[in-house]
């Protein structure tokens, strides 16, 4: 045999009988990471008017596998109210809102420091 052309062969190749890598895990916790991926591509990467970025952090509250913190830091060091969520490995995700307005002011590891609205393509804000 051709051990040097061959594939490697890791754990997840072969996993143990009766096993899951999510085990352990409720449907919620695993809906959870994407739920919060997605309100990170909305805040993140799109304008949400004032009242209704207040009202999604209000609906945020209610999602089942999201939880909400105080006190938690962004990237910038920042204190606001956290969003977090979890999945299988340990991640843990979270997204950081002003306590007072509800601005996303970034994530645990990021922030958003400056955003701007501009009327033109190439204009500056």
């Amino acid at each position: 045999m051709d051990t040097a052309n061959a594939p490697l062969k890791t754990h997840t190749d072969t996993p143990l009988p009766g096993t899951s890598p999510w085990e352990g895990f409720s449907p919620s916790s695993l809906r959870a990471p994407a739920q919060g991926k997605d309100i990170y591509a909305l805040v993140g990467e799109s304008y949400v008017p004032p009242k209704a970025l207040a009202a999604l952090f209000e609906a945020v509250a209610r999602i089942d596998g999201l939880t909400v913190e105080e006190n938690v830091q962004d990237g910038a060091g920042r204190t606001g109210v956290g969003v977090r969520w979890s999945r299988p490995g340990g991640y843990a995700g979270t997204l950081v809102f002003d306590a007072r307005t509800h601005v996303f002011l970034g994530t645990d590891m990021s922030a958003v420091i400056q955003r701007g609205i501009v009327d033109q393509v190439g204009q500056r804000p």
